[in-house]
């Protein structure tokens, strides 16, 4: 019995598949090599590529809605004229001018009330009796702080008011303010549905 040692095996081996067991192991170590070379060359690829930058993502805002203008007097705390929203309401706008003063008289007000452009809320006083006359402003009869309440009117402006009611006696009517100096007639235009004479 023949023994054959590891040498004749795979010389046996090799010649059966035609190629070396040295020269087997050489292509696999080249295949390695050839493998990790493209390993290499891509991660250096995606390495070497410029950065595309920080991406933003634009969220949509909402519009801002426009300003609505309200004027409130009455039996509030600071009435003058406030800027709302669309949908705010006649609450909003007591909550604006300081809320309800002592002697206001809540069971006729309505909080629910919109408080669309333009509009003119009158709060009246326990026992008053309101008419759309006792809802404006008497520019013959009223304090400096009643005056300052129309849109438009300062103290240098109220107490102008009181000056020429004062020297030239009471005002005819709304537009009379033309007569008093600093009034144009784009302000007074503006005043003539919140005053009153009477």
């Amino acid at each position: 019995m023949h023994l054959l040692d590891r040498s004749m095996c795979d010389a046996y081996i090799a010649r059966d598949i035609g190629v070396s067991p040295s020269l087997k192991i050489s292509v696999q170590l080249v295949l390695l090599l050839l493998c990790l070379i493209a390993i290499g060359t891509g991660v250096s690829v995606l390495l070497l590529q410029p950065s595309p930058g920080r991406i933003e993502v634009a969220l949509p805002t909402a519009t801002p809605r426009p300003d609505l203008k309200v004027f409130i007097n009455g039996a509030v705390n600071r009435p003058g004229v406030y800027s709302v929203q669309q949908g705010d309401r006649l609450e909003d706008v007591l909550a604006m001018a300081g809320g309800l003063t002592t002697d206001a008289d809540p069971q006729r007000v309505n909080p629910s009330l919109s408080a669309d452009d333009e509009t003119h809320f009158y709060i009246p006083r326990i026992g008053e009796l309101v008419d759309t006359a006792e809802a404006t402003v008497n520019i013959n009869t009223a304090s400096a702080d009643e005056l300052q309440a129309l849109p438009g009117i300062g103290p240098s402006r109220a107490d102008d008011i009181i000056e020429h009611r004062t020297r030239e006696g009471p005002f005819s009517r709304g537009e009379d303010l033309l007569l008093v100096s600093g009034f144009g007639p784009k302000t007074v235009d503006g005043l003539l549905d919140l005053v009153t004479v009477k």
